[in-house]
């Protein structure tokens, strides 16, 4: 039986992968990898998560600000990131 991995929390948008992400998320599938959750960790990381999901058909975007952040974007911010 095949095992399949699913990343349930993942940063793939972060910088540290910048120079490979490509390279990377493409290889997952053929090591395992069969759905990854990347979530945002702010407003700029929640569009980057988004991006990847539309890029990636096994990649879903996380999106969302932490209830400890508070709304760090003011409220015309927050209407507009809907």
């Amino acid at each position: 039986m095949e095992r399949l991995i699913f990343d349930s929390h993942a940063h793939y948008d972060d910088e540290a992968f910048d120079q490979d992400r490509g390279e990377i998320l493409r290889n997952l599938p053929a090591q395992g990898i069969c759905r990854i959750v990347n979530v945002g960790a702010d407003l700029q990381g929640c569009r980057d998560a988004v991006a990847l999901a539309a890029a990636y058909p096994y990649i879903y975007a996380g999106v969302g600000i932490p209830p400890e952040c508070g709304n760090p974007f003011g409220r015309a911010q927050g209407r507009r990131s809907r």
